[in-house]
């Protein structure tokens, strides 16, 4: 059994080349016209291209199952509209702080229980209920999809003792890379 059943997103771990995550993000924006409320692990996605705040900041939105050229995923905000927000209120314009390199590889929880031999597979994202209350996204990898082109790519098991093949756990955590990434070419 995984250390946990609740969703969170993806979160970035390490870089392809073995060099840890050191916290590395770009400003983005989400626009007030955005209904989608945005957490903390999210991917996201340019949302309309060549479409920018007023500063400058291109604009972003949550990824849905049907997106192709994924930015990166949300790490943090900037200063909340509320003192108590911890996650991007629908319809507000918000700055979000996205971890945008493609060369990251990202821990997340898979939507069903998995064999090592879909290691490699690539899956799309389930965008499941986030977490009001923490901020925590409720994306997870679709553990049905196969050999096909999506969104991400099934790296590894994340090595901890008790993450184990086998077990029938639904919740899995997975090392994952995003291979639809905007700044990748896709053929």
């Amino acid at each position: 059994m995984s250390s946990s059943t609740q969703a969170f997103g993806l979160r970035p771990i390490r870089h392809r080349n073995g060099a840890p995550y050191n916290g590395a993000f770009s400003w983005y924006c989400v626009p007030s016209t955005d209904s989608t409320a945005l957490y903390i692990g999210d991917a996201v996605v340019r949302a309309t291209y060549n479409a920018y705040s007023p500063d400058g900041y291109p604009y972003v939105k949550q990824h849905t199952a049907a997106d192709t050229t994924t930015v990166g995923v949300v790490v943090g905000f900037a200063e909340p509209v509320f003192s108590d927000e911890v996650y991007r209120v629908a319809s507000t314009q918000r700055m979000v702080m996205v971890a945008d390199d493609p060369d990251l590889i990202f821990e997340i929880l898979s939507s069903a229980s998995m064999s090592a031999t879909q290691t490699g597979n690539h899956g799309d994202i389930v965008v499941g209920t986030a977490s009001t209350i923490t901020g925590l996204s409720g994306m997870t990898y679709n553990a049905s999809d196969g050999t096909g082109r999506a969104t991400l790519k099934f790296e590894r098991l994340k090595p901890a003792p008790d993450n184990q093949w086998g077990n029938n756990d639904a919740h899995m955590l997975l090392e994952v890379s995003i291979v639809e990434h905007l700044q990748r070419t896709v053929t």
